[in-house]
């Protein structure tokens, strides 16, 4: 994809969508627990040495690390990188899932300093929504080499893709994105489950309304 210039940005990105995020405590806001466990989970889950919760900030040139597992310096302390090393905003750009296998050979990211600066080679990302159905960001899970994305593995992602809070005293209150079947949904639960333990699937559940 080409680069967007400032204009098409804003326009594609308006400042008051931005604010939103402000006001809701996803850009340039503290961690949070329920974030930092929802990555985690997904690090141990699929067997990733790195999971984020990544905000797009399209008119700020950035994504911001609402959460992040498994980071290295001087990522972990800056807790956000410019879009040139931003495999995320191609998930928010397209509201889809995005899977790369090899990222020096996939087309849409291969020129990504991601690659070299970051070392992410292979990537699966699922959207965030705010509550009014606007993509925002992606919950991705990273590895420094090739790999072949599993069924179960994108299954799993995808049941717990989530809609951030409506207010920032509402982080606890986020909810799972209602997008599979109920067949798939339960079958997600018992992966979700065989993955992560039920001690760990049940925090989850307290903090979501399924």
């Amino acid at each position: 994809m080409g680069e967007w210039n400032a204009l098409s940005r804003e326009q594609e990105y308006p400042s008051s969508k931005r604010q939103t995020l402000f006001d809701l405590g996803l850009l340039d806001a503290e961690a949070h627990e329920v974030y930092d466990r929802l990555t985690k989970l997904v690090a141990q889950s699929i067997g990733v040495p790195v999971s984020l919760v990544s905000i797009v900030d399209f008119v700020g040139d950035r994504q911001f690390f609402k959460s992040q597992h498994g980071m290295q310096e001087p990522w972990l302390s800056r807790r956000q990188t410019p879009l040139s090393h931003s495999f995320c905003q191609h998930v928010v750009r397209n509201d889809a899932m995005l899977e790369v296998e090899n990222a020096p050979e996939h087309d849409i990211v291969k020129d990504n300093l991601a690659i070299r600066d970051l070392d992410v080679i292979a990537y699966l990302g699922a959207p965030l929504y705010l509550p009014d159905e606007t993509p925002v960001g992606a919950l991705c899970a990273i590895d420094s080499k090739p790999r072949q994305w599993t069924d179960s593995d994108k299954v799993l992602l995808e049941s717990l893709q989530i809609k951030l809070p409506r207010t920032c005293q509402g982080s606890q209150n986020f909810r799972i994105r209602h997008t599979l079947t109920n067949n798939v949904l339960s079958t997600s639960v018992q992966v979700i489950i065989g993955r992560i333990g039920i001690k760990h699937y049940c925090f989850i559940i307290r903090h979501t309304n399924w």
